[in-house]
């Protein structure tokens, strides 16, 4: 099933219970305590049910997917790969 980066998002935001219009999509969560070391594993399982894509270590070493946005776009790539 093929997902817009749009959609992608918004699963996202539903699965950690925030509001598009109250988180800063482009700033680090981890950094700004939106999601905490055990919530991040919880998203991590929940991108990989949810859509079947998981990152290796070394991709979750890229700055990039600390970002909502970006964590959103990846899983997207990933979905058209």
């Amino acid at each position: 099933m093929m997902h817009k980066s749009d959609e992608v998002l918004t699963k996202i935001l539903d699965f950690l219970g925030l509001e598009r219009s109250s988180v800063n999509l482009q700033e680090d969560f981890l950094y700004a305590g939106t999601v905490d070391s055990f919530g991040l594993i919880q998203l991590l399982s929940y991108i990989q049910e949810e859509f079947g894509v998981s990152f290796s270590e070394d991709e979750l070493e890229d700055k990039s997917l600390r970002t909502l946005e970006g964590l959103s776009q990846a899983v997207y790539r990933k979905l058209r790969s």
